[in-house]
């Protein structure tokens, strides 16, 4: 068995953190884990790419063109993921972007970016798409309980709900009730 899952966002969102509950949740369920972090600016509103390769597989890196999903708290982050990505893979994606650092400080102009609808197009021109209002959700503004609930509620995905929900309580506890909207907000759309 292996999985192949990239988590993609911008600093400040919440991905480190929800990369330590997928792992902790993979282990609980005696699931290999191998962790490759890929940081762009390491600060906050910089872009974070992390490739989480569960089960059985060589290397810490998705090679491109092979991830089985994508979960990604930022529209183009998601975008800039999708090389990593299958053709029909699964993309869980928060509806809101947050501008980058660069684009912040002026250092990249905003207006050489997609608009998000045209973002959404070329994703779902490669991968089968989940949008998810995630900020809405999220009762305290925290969106990561969301999107891990969202992703729990995939049936391909490999690590069992109990686990995901007893991680989430441990590493996250005031993040549960989001946790519990994502599961919700996903589990008739699949």
């Amino acid at each position: 068995m292996s999985f192949d899952l990239l988590v993609l966002g911008v600093g400040g969102q919440g991905v480190v953190t929800a990369v330590k509950v997928i792992t902790s949740a993979a282990l609980n369920d005696g699931i290999g884990v191998k962790v490759g972090e890929r940081h762009g600016l390491a600060q906050r509103y910089g872009s974070v790419e992390v490739h989480l390769r569960l089960g059985d597989s060589w290397g810490v890196i998705i090679p491109q063109g092979q991830g089985d999903a994508e979960l990604a708290f930022d529209p183009l982050e998601a975008l800039r993921g999708l090389r990593y990505l299958r053709d029909g893979g699964v993309v869980i994606v928060n509806e809101h972007g947050v501008p980058t650092s660069s684009v912040s400080l002026g250092l990249t102009d905003a207006d050489q970016y997609p608009s998000e609808e045209e973002i959404f197009r070329s994703l779902e021109q490669r991968a089968h798409v989940f949008r998810i209002d995630a900020r809405a959700l999220a009762a305290d503004g925290r969106i990561n309980g969301v999107m891990l609930g969202a992703l729990s509620s995939m049936p391909e995905f490999p690590i069992s709900s109990q686990s995901m929900e007893a991680a989430v309580k441990k590493r996250i506890p005031n993040s549960f009730e989001n946790f519990l909207e994502g599961v919700r907000a996903m589990e008739k759309r699949w």
